[in-house]
């Protein structure tokens, strides 16, 4: 059977995500984006969404309310998942470092899908990685990241999809998002519940 094109199709394949905390991101945008899977395992029976946390060095990641998030590794421990979330907060131009930007943009290619959570699509339009595409990032900063990268169609939706880049724009939206790709894979049943 072939793969689709796109992670937010309907599937009943395992799907397994990547995340990459940056130092000072939410603990919010992280339970977001991951709890809405969580839900959706338990109802579906089985770890049909998998993800693994990395952060940069492989070091656990300091998070904005000063509880550090362990990470399963470094970036490079991502290779083998469909997907790849940067989630970033405060600071994204500090701690999103010239060697990580260019792992990004290496690494890419390896994913079906890369996505980015609130200042997350900062990161990955400094790879190089949202070019041509539409994105969206936290609304204090919509205005400066299309002044910063003109190759990037921002817009001021909560979660944009484009292909294979998908942003969202906060915690509340990462949300609104994954359930949106849950829809897709599996249904607006499994989405309500």
């Amino acid at each position: 059977m072939a793969k689709p094109a796109t992670i937010f199709a309907a599937s009943q394949q395992p799907l397994t995500l990547a995340l990459l905390v940056l130092p000072q991101a939410s603990i919010l945008e992280v339970a977001s984006t991951l709890d809405p899977l969580r839900s959706a395992n338990r109802h579906l029976g089985s770890d049909t969404y998998r993800w693994r946390v990395v952060t940069p060095a492989g070091q656990a990641a300091p998070l904005t309310c000063g509880i550090e998030l362990p990470s399963m590794g470094p970036l490079t421990t991502s290779e083998g998942a469909d997907a790849l979330i940067v989630i970033a907060g405060f600071r994204q131009s500090e701690v999103a470092t010239a060697p990580l930007i260019r792992d990004l943009a290496r690494i890419a290619p390896r994913f079906a899908a890369i996505g980015g959570i609130d200042a997350g699509a900062w990161v990955l339009a400094r790879a190089g990685l949202l070019n041509g595409h539409k994105a969206t990032v936290h609304w204090e900063d919509l205005e400066d990241l299309a002044a910063a990268h003109p190759d990037i169609d921002v817009v001021p939706d909560r979660y944009v999809i484009d292909r294979t880049r998908f942003t969202a724009g906060g915690a509340a939206p990462a949300g609104d998002m994954m359930l949106h790709l849950i829809q897709c894979r599996h249904g607006a049943g499994l989405c309500r519940d």
